[in-house]
Parts: structure tokens; C-alpha cells; sequence
């Protein structure tokens, strides 16, 4: 059996490197009075790492399915965070001797087939680049820059740690979603992490926010420097601050910003320290409650705990590093370890270790057995190894990836040809996930979106709130459950969200009342302010109906409210620009909606209209009224003195003229449209040609009684009566050809007024309205010319007088409403045009019969023949 085992050996030795720090001494910096003080503390979390790839190749060693007569060995170098040690040992590695011997094999078994690490890209690029000069694979565990990625620079190289670039763009999604536009980045001062956090920079900007600050986190702390840190952030009103650095170096930062009481921020914590359980003290708890980080996705693996709790230093009392852990966890010391993982101050203190202690009586969290995430890519990086061996050996000769068919052989193989199987291995990990690696030799990236949550005992939980998923098909996946998370608020407020988020209201409650007469009760109160997501922005948001005015000379984020102008709106907060609304729109009164225009027409419902209705109401009636006097006195004098009919037919047309304006009054339609100004045009045309055929008669009675006088045969041609006919009919001719070729329509005009629109009725033909208006005018010229010329006849029977001082008021009005007319619009020029009808109608009516009724009615002593006949003699 021995035999076999050692045939096992000779056949394959695959020497794994994890160049994590393993006795990783941490160095905290704190200076003093007496100077620089160096704090030694072993690193538990490297150790765990060590033992999932023990416990992962003693797990394949023992499946005969995977590797069948085959054993995976591995051989454990420390880099100590140094670009020079890490080339070093790779070196070695390749030369297969301690000296470095580039190129040079002097062992006499097989050299190294596989490279896992390291965990810090600024390590793992210096030995990435010689790997892959001579082709050998190198699988990290926790290497996230983007360079990595291509395959020009590093051919060799695969990582199960998804790259920095697929977390900046979960950050840039997580502020976009909390609208956090004000960003403070926080970076250590030298190393990887300042390409992280360029990339970083990149997203956040593209996603529209602003960069408040950025500082450095130095290698050598000192006081000085902390305080100019902590004036600086606390000064800021930035509250999201995203932090690219490593936690050995972020826990000494993290102890001086606790004692400067920075709270209400919330810490964005990349991979690097979002799970550190380093941080998750209770001494952190006021600083980095609410943290939300992003973490690589956490996986289970079956039988990992189980080994970890069976680690005893009394079982293998050759390995350094299980009894430098013992010292670590226990706080004991071996009198026998020569290598100190203690402080010197502890290390007096403590007591020694007897090896009877029991990891089970430990907090989980030192273990962290129950949080597996970069121990996870360690156990998939080693089970990565051995199904790409799986399918080097299960290779069947001529049917082989490689030339003429060819197979590698397991005893002799080149390293590029295990990478090949490398670049192809797919398997389905202990936890169900569909291992394998992408074409520039990245995994799918999948994270874990993680809120630090404080306890009651003051630890911190970190929560699982959400996902971010940039592997998901078309487009990536950013889930997040916002209620479950636990804000940064100050011990309170905690408090408060621990019994809240339990639901337990009894507990709550009982809290409450111990609090019922102590100073803090106010703040109790206000203490549910951590329910609310904290604001992180230059300037307060702007309101619907507000544009942002950024300030001069300062970042984009940094900005004034101006509200919108009267005409403009803006429908959502932030917003860039006002803009208009459309032409049948108008802002609302708050200028963050469109609403439709009121349509604007002149109502009966509003004073004007109604007054004009009534108006002209009146002046119907008492047309109609003078009408029924003359019908019933038609026998008198005064009546039968100028021509009967033709003072009844300028009473009708005077009537209808008073009535016009109810077609013009309402909401127009395409009817009312298409025939109120005709309407209108022809009976002020019938009307002044009876006026008209009213002065020619009177002239023609006085030429017929002078002797010899020629118009005396013309009298019996009812002259007046043609006048008036042939005057009428040719604006009705007008008229009708105006309806036929371009008629008045109905439309509603959004560009008279801003604020309405108005329902109108468009003439049509412009042209025809202005012939129709003129030749009204200019039959009331001649009328005019015509009495006037006439007015010294004798009075008794001479209206030529009152028909001279009606037209000369109807041409005023009309002259008058043509600039009227055309210096209003909208209802305003409908009530000027309806105002000329009136008082243009008034007129007529007002000098032509008025004085008449004043002699039928009030003096009938006048409405004689002798006194007609009298007064014609003086």
C-alpha cells in the first residue's frame, strides 16, 4: 500500500502556491510620544483560507471519481503583502530550488503545475506577468483588478474573484439608487487599489454624480495625518464615502476615525473589507453601522466547519501556523514558539496555552463558519485544478485537443497544456453554482450587497440586503431590499431598529418605558430618523417646477433652484431644463404639469356678454315696440309723411340688426361661423339703403311739387323702393359668393393668448369681409352726402335732417371699429364688433324714430295736418 502511495506521488506532485500572508504579522502604526510603536497580530483570516485548500485537496484526494490513482499536493509560501518576496518565491517555484535559478529544473520529480493566489492584485501582478511569460496557470482568490484581464499581459491567468470593474458599476448602481450624488472616495496612498479606485471615479461620474473629496489612507499613520482625515470628512456634507483599501491598513484608520465620533455616514465598502470581521467589533459600531458593501457571493461548503473546529496544535505540534493561531483566538502563548504572534504587552499577560481549549466555545465570527466568501474561491480555485486534471487524464489518445490529436501526459505535461483544460473547466460547486471561467479568465461576477447591522451586545451583523448580478443575460441584475436595511443613525436609533426589525413590540415597548422619565426621551422619539435613507448631495433636490442653475466654478452637483418661467415646466425633481408645454397646454399652478388651455369664447355666462345680450335684447324689443306704434298710427301725419313701407322695412331690418349679435355671442360652431358676418353685412346694407331710398324719396316729394319739374314722372316708378332692392341685392351677391369660394370656418387659435385658447371663427377670406364692410360704408357715405345736401328742405316734412346726424354717427362707429378691430383679438374683438352693431344700430334708430314717437305719444297736438300744413307755410 505504501507502494501505491508513493507511485501516487511520483505520478503527479501539483505544487499550489497561495501567496496570501499566512503568519501574517499586522503591522498598526500609531505614533506616540516615544515614536513609531509596531503591533504584531496573526491574521485568522489568512489561516482559514490555508485550511480550505488543505481541506480541499484532502477532499479530492479522497474521491476516487475525480482524480483516480492520482494525489494532489501542495507546498504554502507567504509574499508578507511584498511585490519583491512574491517574485521571489515564484522564481523559485519555477527553478524548483530556494535559490532563484530562472528557467533551471534541478529537482527530479514534477515542478509546479498551478499558482492560487495571491489575494491582492498589487502581489498578484508582479508574479502574474513571469507565469505567464513561461505559460504556467495562476488561479487568485482575490486579485480584482481589471488589467488582469487581458490575456496580452497575462495569458496564464484566471481568478474566481470577479474584477474591480463589475463592482464600480454596482457601487455607481447602489448611489444612483439612493440618488447619493455627493461622493467622498477614500483610497490607501499607494498600490493597486489607486487603479480601483480610478475605475471607480469613471462610474460615479458617468452616473451623473460629483466627487465632494478624495484622500489618501497612508501606509505610516501618525496623528497629524489622521486629524487632517477626520477634519475633512467630517467638515464634508458628503455622507456616502466609498473606501478602496485593503482592511490591514483600513483598521488602524478605522480606530482613529471612532475616536473623532464620525457617525451618520454611510461607508461603501468594497470586497476588500465588506466582510471583515476585523471591523465588525463593537468598538466600530457607532462608525460603521449602515455600511453597505459589496462582498463576493457567499457559498457553502459541506464538511469545512467540521475541520476547522477539529484543528488542534496538541494533533499536529510540528505546524507553526495552527499554534499561532491557538495564541491568537485563545490569547495564550506556547513557552515552546519561538515566533511571537502576540504583542509584547499581551504577551507578558498571557497565560500559556495547555492545547484542552475548545474553538467551539468561540464566537462563530473568528471562524466566520457561517460567512464563506474569499475561503470559498480558495476551496473552487483547488476544485478548478482537479477537473481540468480530471479531463487532462481522461483524454483518450487521437482524439486529443492538441496537435495530430494528440493527449498530455500526466507524468510530463507543459504547463500551457493544463491551462488549457484550465480555460475550459465547468462544474457545479458544493453550493450549487455554475463554476467556470470566462474567455479573458474571470467567473461570473456575482456579489453580495451586505448592511452592517449593531447588535445588542454592540457587535455588528452584516446582513445579506441584496444582489448585483452583472452575469445575468442582457442586462445586469441589481436587486435590493430596502426595508431590511439599518441605517447609521447613532446608538439610539440602533437600539430602536433592533427591537423594530424584530417586530418585537412588548420588548419595544418595555425599552420605552425605562426611558419614560430620563433625558433621552426626546431622542427617542426622533430616533426613527434611521428609517429614512440619508442624503448625501451638494445641494437639496429641486422640486417639480424648478431647474437646477449650477453655481460657477463648482461641481455639477452643486447647484441653485430657479424656479420655471410662467410659459415653461419641468415634471420632475432635477431637472436639467424648463421646457414649454405644447401649444393647446399651459402650465399648472405649481409648473410641474401641462394641463389643457381653457378655451376662451365671449359667454353669456361673463359680464361682457351679458350686457351686450341684454343690450341688444332691449334694442329688439323697442324696434318692435316703435313698430307696433307706427302699424297702430299708421292713419297720423307723421307716420304717412315719409313713406309708410319703407320706414316698416328699415324697422324689420333694424330689428334683426339688434338681434345679430346673439349669433356672434356663445360658443362658435361651424354654422354660426359661416353665416354671422353675412347676416350681419346684409341687413346693415338693407338698412342704409332704406335710409338711402328714405332721403330720395324726400328729395324726389320736394323736386315733383316745382313746376316743369322732370322728376315728377319718375315718381311713378317707385324709384326708392329699387334703390333699396338693387343696393340690398348686390352685398347679398357679395355674401353669397363669400360662403361659396371661401367661407368663415370655426377653429381654435392657441397663439392669440399663452395662457387660453381661444374658439374663434376664422373669416375665411379676408379679402371678402373687408369688400363686404366697404361697400356698407360706402352706401352710408353716400347716404350722409346725400341728406346732408339735402337738410335746408322745409322741416315739416324733411327727415333728411335726422338721417344726416344717424349716418354721420353709423360711418363714426364704423370708422372708429376698424382699428378697433384690428388691435384686439380673441373675444375682445368679437364684443368690439358686436359694440359697433349696437351702437351703429342705436343710432339709426335713435335720430330716425325716436323724435317721431315723441310726437305720437307724448304730443299728439303736433300729429296734425293743419300743424303740419301750418308749419309749412311759415
Amino acid at each position: 500500500m505504501s507502494f501505491l502511495h508513493a507511485v501516487h506521488i511520483f505520478i503527479l506532485h501539483v505544487l499550489l502556491i497561495s501567496t496570501e500572508k499566512l503568519l501574517y504579522f499586522k503591522v498598526l502604526r500609531v505614533v506616540n510620544k516615544d515614536g513609531i510603536i509596531l503591533i504584531f497580530r496573526f491574521t485568522v483570516r489568512a489561516f482559514r483560507w490555508v485550511q480550505a485548500l488543505v481541506f480541499a485537496v484532502k477532499e479530492i484526494n479522497l474521491n476516487t471519481e475525480i482524480l483516480p490513482n492520482v494525489t494532489l499536493g501542495f507546498r504554502i509560501h507567504d509574499s508578507c503583502y511584498e511585490d519583491t518576496k512574491a517574485i521571489k518565491v515564484a522564481i523559485c517555484l519555477l527553478s524548483g530550488q530556494y535559490d532563484m535559478v530562472p528557467n533551471f529544473h534541478c529537482q527530479s520529480k514534477s515542478v509546479l503545475s498551478v499558482v492560487i493566489g495571491d489575494v491582492y492584485s498589487s502581489t498578484t501582478l508582479s508574479i502574474a506577468r513571469i507565469l505567464g511569460t513561461y505559460m504556467y496557470p495562476q488561479i487568485s482568490h482575490g486579485a480584482n483588478l481589471q488589467i488582469l484581464s487581458d490575456k496580452v499581459q497575462f495569458p496564464s491567468f484566471m481568478r474566481t474573484m470577479p474584477n474591480s470593474d463589475t463592482a464600480s458599476i454596482g457601487i455607481a448602481r447602489l448611489l444612483t439608487h439612493f440618488k447619493w450624488s455627493w461622493v467622498g472616495l477614500l483610497s490607501l496612498e499607494k498600490g493597486a487599489t489607486q487603479t480601483t479606485l480610478q475605475i471607480i471615479r469613471q462610474d460615479i461620474l458617468k452616473a451623473g454624480a460629483c466627487i465632494a473629496f478624495s484622500i489618501e489612507i497612508p501606509i505610516l499613520h501618525s496623528r497629524e495625518k489622521m486629524l487632517r482625515l477626520a477634519e475633512v470628512i467630517k467638515k464634508s456634507s458628503a455622507n456616502a464615502l466609498v473606501t478602496v483599501c485593503p482592511e490591514p491598513y483600513l483598521v488602524p484608520f478605522m480606530e482613529e476615525m471612532a475616536q473623532h465620533n464620525i457617525t451618520g455616514k454611510v461607508w461603501i465598502a468594497t470586497h476588500t473589507w465588506s466582510s471583515s470581521s476585523l471591523l465588525s467589533l463593537d468598538r466600530f459600531s457607532n462608525l460603521l453601522t449602515g455600511t453597505l458593501g459589496f462582498a463576493i457571493r457567499r457559498g457553502l461548503i459541506p464538511g469545512l466547519e467540521n475541520f476547522l473546529y477539529s484543528l488542534n496544535p496538541m494533533t499536529f505540534p510540528t505546524d507553526p501556523f495552527t499554534r499561532g493561531f491557538w495564541e491568537q483566538v485563545f490569547g495564550c502563548r506556547w513557552e515552546s514558539n519561538e515566533s511571537r504572534t502576540l504583542p509584547e504587552d499581551i504577551e507578558e499577560r498571557a497565560q500559556p496555552c495547555t492545547g484542552s481549549e475548545k474553538l467551539q466555545d468561540l464566537n462563530k465570527s473568528i471562524l466566520d463558519v457561517n460567512n464563506f466568501r474569499l475561503t470559498y474561491n480558495v476551496y473552487n480555485a483547488v476544485h478548478a485544478v482537479a477537473h481540468a486534471f480530471h479531463s487532462l487524464i481522461s483524454c483518450q489518445p487521437g482524439k486529443g485537443p492538441f496537435r495530430n490529436g494528440m493527449c498530455a501526459s500526466v507524468k510530463d505535461f507543459a504547463p500551457w497544456q493544463l491551462l488549457h483544460y484550465l480555460k475550459r473547466v465547468r462544474f457545479r460547486s458544493s453550493d450549487g453554482d455554475d463554476v467556470y471561467f470566462q474567455e479573458n479568465g474571470d467567473p461570473p461576477a456575482v456579489f453580495d450587497i451586505l448592511n452592517w447591522q449593531r447588535q445588542v451586545d454592540g457587535s455588528i451583523l452584516q446582513v445579506k440586503v441584496g444582489t448585483f448580478d452583472y452575469s445575468a443575460p442582457y442586462s445586469p441584475q441589481f436587486i435590493l431590499n430596502e426595508s431590511a436595511i439599518m441605517w447609521n443613525g447613532g446608538e439610539m436609533q440602533n437600539l430602536l431598529a433592533f427591537f423594530s426589525r424584530r417586530q418585537d413590540a412588548s420588548c419595544l415597548f418595555r425599552w420605552l418605558v425605562l426611558l419614560e422619565h430620563s433625558d433621552q426621551v426626546q431622542k427617542t422619539c426622533e430616533a426613527r430618523c434611521f428609517l429614512q435613507v440619508p442624503l448625501s448631495v451638494c445641494s437639496q433636490s429641486c422640486p417639480s417646477g424648478y431647474r437646477k442653475a449650477t453655481r460657477k466654478g463648482e461641481a455639477s452637483c452643486c447647484y441653485d433652484c430657479i424656479q420655471c418661467s410662467d410659459v415653461e415646466i419641468s415634471n420632475h425633481s432635477d431637472s436639467a431644463e424648463c421646457f414649454s408645454c405644447p401649444d393647446d397646454q399651459i402650465p399648472n399652478e405649481r409648473q410641474d404639469s401641462c394641463i389643457p388651455k381653457p378655451i376662451e369664447y365671449l359667454s353669456y355666462h361673463e359680464p361682457l356678454g351679458a350686457i351686450l345680450g341684454g343690450i341688444s335684447v332691449f334694442g329688439g324689443l323697442l324696434t318692435v315696440c316703435v313698430l307696433v306704434i307706427f302699424v297702430r298710427n299708421n292713419k297720423t301725419p307723421v307716420v304717412k309723411a315719409n313713406n309708410l313701407t319703407l320706414s316698416y322695412f328699415l324697422l324689420l331690418s333694424l330689428c334683426l340688426c339688434f338681434l345679430c349679435p346673439f349669433i356672434f355671442i356663445g360658443e362658435p360652431f361651424s354654422v354660426t361661423c359661416r353665416f354671422r358676418q353675412t347676416t350681419f353685412g346684409f341687413l346693415f346694407t338693407l338698412c342704409v339703403s332704406c335710409v338711402m331710398a328714405k332721403t330720395i324719396t324726400v328729395i324726389m316729394a320736394f323736386s315733383a311739387i316745382k313746376p316743369d319739374s322732370r322728376v315728377r314722372k319718375w315718381v311713378r316708378f317707385k324709384i326708392p323702393y329699387w334703390i333699396a332692392f338693387i343696393c340690398s341685392l348686390l352685398q347679398l351677391l357679395l355674401c353669397v359668393s363669400w360662403i361659396v369660394l371661401s367661407p368663415p370656418f370655426q377653429e381654435q387659435n392657441s397663439q392669440i393668448s399663452m395662457r387660453t385658447i381661444v374658439n374663434e371663427c376664422n373669416e375665411g377670406s379676408g379679402v371678402a369681409f373687408w369688400l363686404m364692410l366697404g361697400y356698407m360704408g360706402l352706401l352710408a357715405m353716400v347716404t350722409l352726402i346725400v341728406a346732408f345736401l339735402a337738410r335746408k328742405l322745409p322741416d315739416t316734412f324733411n327727415e333728411t335732417k335726422l338721417i344726416t346726424f344717424s349716418m354721420l354717427v353709423f360711418v363714426c362707429v364704423w370708422l372708429s371699429f376698424i382699428p378697433a378691430y384690428l388691435s384686439t383679438r380673441g373675444k375682445h374683438m368679437v364684443a368690439v364688433e358686436i359694440f359697433a352693431i349696437l351702437a351703429s344700430s342705436l343710432g339709426m334708430f335713435g335720430f330716425i324714430f325716436l323724435p317721431k314717437c315723441f310726437i305720437i305719444l307724448l304730443k299728439p297736438e303736433r300729429n296734425t295736418k293743419e300743424h303740419i300744413m301750418g308749419k309749412q307755410l311759415d
